[in-house]
């Protein structure tokens, strides 16, 4: 995250990443916006990041929606047990700051950086302790392990559950809840414990918390 703040400020250079990622930034219409657009006051950018299966992606915008560069870094998924497929939680924070500010430091110089958007994997969930830390691994929609849940809540509640979810069970944050449970610490979590998704758990770091 201090990589971050180092790139949105002025008269910094590209940063460095870690070898594994091999992030790639392509800076679009470098000699055509020269010719295109008037030399004018420092502008202002904002960034998007995406924390998906694959890889996690950001790029950065000018306020006319002009796109200047982007940057990959490629995701790891694990696989401990058959049926299992996890990701790291911090590994994600740490690729989302690198592509952040790969992306900012194509800015450096030329303005500011006003806003970030973060997204994400939406199906998968991580478990969250008292002090807002992940207590399990990233628990990815690929993962299959939820499945006895999801038979059980078709068998069962399923009407209703389609009612209020406006759609029947599947590989998603209903079926896993339990099974994130029962692989916190101690192999018991309570029910009132938070989780939350890769894109929000990300956002919460990037802002201190």
């Amino acid at each position: 995250m201090d990589q971050i703040r180092a790139s949105f400020g002025p008269g910094h250079g590209r940063q460095g990443t870690e070898e594994r990622h091999r992030v790639h930034v392509r800076e679009r219409c470098g000699d055509r916006e020269k010719k295109c657009r008037p030399r004018r006051a420092p502008r202002d950018f904002s960034s998007e990041s995406d924390i998906g299966t694959q890889g996690v992606k950001a790029a950065i915008y000018d306020s006319d929606g002009l796109c200047l560069g982007e940057a990959t870094a490629k995701s790891e998924l694990l696989h401990p047990v058959p049926g299992a497929v996890e990701e790291d939680p911090e590994r994600q924070v740490r690729s989302t700051c690198e592509v952040i500010a790969e992306c900012a430091a194509v800015a450096a110089g030329k303005g500011t950086v006003r806003a970030l958007a973060i997204d994400g994997q939406m199906a998968g969930i991580i478990g969250l302790g008292d002090d807002g830390r992940p207590v399990t691994p990233y628990d990815s929609w690929l993962d299959t392990r939820c499945a006895p849940w999801i038979e059980c809540m078709r068998a069962r509640p399923e009407p209703r559950i389609v009612r209020k979810a406006r759609g029947p069970p599947s590989f998603n944050h209903g079926p896993k809840d339990p099974v994130v449970e029962a692989r916190a610490p101690g192999g018991v979590r309570k029910r009132s414990a938070p989780s939350c998704k890769p894109g929000g758990y990300a956002a919460m770091r990037l802002c201190g918390l």
